[in-house]
């Protein structure tokens, strides 16, 4: 249970790789068996080439703009900031 329990809850590894034919539920990474090394490869160069055709802010050093976007809820008066739900 304990090894189930991890996987669950555990942070992810920084790359993974899977099977899904074999192994639909992804239970077995894959990115440090040799035998994968070229797939590995292949596609971390083509993660890599779209992040900098995308202009990805992790690549580039820029603040993320998903750190600060607005958090927003739903009340009785409708949709509103919720970093000016408090001035209400």
């Amino acid at each position: 249970v304990k090894r189930l329990l991890d996987f669950a809850t555990e942070k992810r590894p920084h790359e993974e790789l899977f099977d899904i034919t074999n192994d639909p539920y992804c239970q077995n990474n894959l990115i440090d068996n040799v035998l994968y090394e070229p797939h590995k490869i292949r596609l971390s160069e083509a993660l890599n080439t779209y992040l900098v055709k995308t202009k990805d802010p992790r690549l580039t050093n820029e603040k993320p703009p998903w750190d600060s976007y607005p958090y927003y809820f739903k009340n009785p008066k409708g949709i509103i900031p919720y970093h000016n739900s408090r001035n209400e």
